[in-house]
C-alpha cells in the first residue's frame, strides 16, 4: 500500500532533509516539493497528496492561513521552527507537530499517525463502494458486487459467480469474507458465501440462490435463518 506525500516548504535545505527521510520509507511516494502555497493550490498533483508536510513561515501566504483559508484533503504534519504554532495546528486537526530540525525518529512517527488515518479513510470509501477489484489471472477484474450470485472456496482458490460469468481468484475464505464489507453477503457453509439479492428458497438444508442449489452448513444454519425471518 503506497501513500502520496508532499512538501510544502520554502527553504531548500530543510525541504531536502524531508525528502531524504521520506526516500527511506519504501510506501512513501514524493509527488511534489513546493515553495509556497499558491504553487501547490495551482499543480495538478494537489488532488492526489494523502500525507502534506507543511511549514509555517512561506511567502505570499504562511502555513496556518493556508489550513485556514483552504483545508487541504490531506493528512497535514507541521514542519516548522516555531513551537508557539502547535497548539493553533492542532484547531485545524493536524496530524502532528514537528519542530525543526526535524529528527527521523520524529519523522516516523508522525508518518505512521498519517498512516492509520487514511487507512480507516481508505477502508471507509471501500466499505461504500459497491464494486471490489480482484486478480483474475493476470488481470485486475472490477466486479461489481451486485452481480455476485455466490462464492464458493476450494483450498486456497475462490470461485467468484456472477450472473453471466464464472472467476477465479487465488486467496482465501477468511480474506473474502473480510474483504466485502458488504450487509447482502452471507457466509452459509464453511466453503459458501451467497448474495441474499438473490435468495429464492430454503428446502431442508439447502438454499436456492439464483436457481443454483447450495448446501447450508449445519453450524451456519441457524443465523442464515434468523436473518432471512427479519
Amino acid at each position: 500500500m503506497k501513500y502520496n506525500i508532499a512538501i510544502l516548504e520554502d527553504e531548500e535545505p530543510n525541504a531536502r532533509l524531508l525528502e531524504s527521510y521520506i526516500t527511506q520509507i519504501e510506501d512513501l511516494t514524493l509527488i511534489g516539493k513546493f515553495s509556497n502555497p499558491v504553487e501547490f493550490i495551482n499543480s495538478k498533483q494537489s488532488s492526489q497528496v494523502e500525507i502534506l508536510l507543511l511549514d509555517i513561515h512561506m511567502p505570499i501566504m504562511n502555513g496556518m492561513d493556508f489550513l485556514k483559508n483552504i483545508n487541504p484533503n490531506a493528512e497535514v504534519i507541521i514542519t516548522t521552527a516555531y513551537p508557539q504554532y502547535a497548539i493553533s495546528g492542532y484547531e485545524y486537526s493536524v496530524v502532528d507537530y514537528l519542530l525543526k530540525p526535524v529528527e527521523m525518529s520524529r519523522f516516523i512517527q508522525a508518518i505512521n499517525k498519517a498512516k492509520d488515518n487514511i487507512k480507516i479513510k481508505r477502508d471507509t470509501d471501500l466499505k461504500n463502494s459497491n464494486f471490489r477489484i480482484f486478480k483474475v489471472d493476470k488481470k485486475l477484474m472490477k466486479i461489481n458486487l451486485d452481480d455476485i450470485v455466490y462464492i464458493k472456496s476450494d483450498w486456497n482458490y475462490i470461485h467468484i459467480f456472477t450472473n453471466n460469468s464464472k472467476y477465479v481468484v487465488l486467496s482465501t475464505m477468511k480474506k473474502i469474507e473480510k474483504d466485502l464489507f458488504y450487509e447482502n453477503f452471507i457466509r452459509i457453509h464453511k466453503t459458501l458465501i451467497i448474495n441474499l439479492n438473490y435468495f429464492e428458497y430454503i428446502e431442508g438444508n439447502t438454499v436456492c440462490i439464483n436457481g443454483n442449489k447450495l448446501q447450508i452448513g449445519k453450524s451456519y444454519k441457524q443465523n442464515f435463518l434468523n436473518i432471512i425471518s427479519k
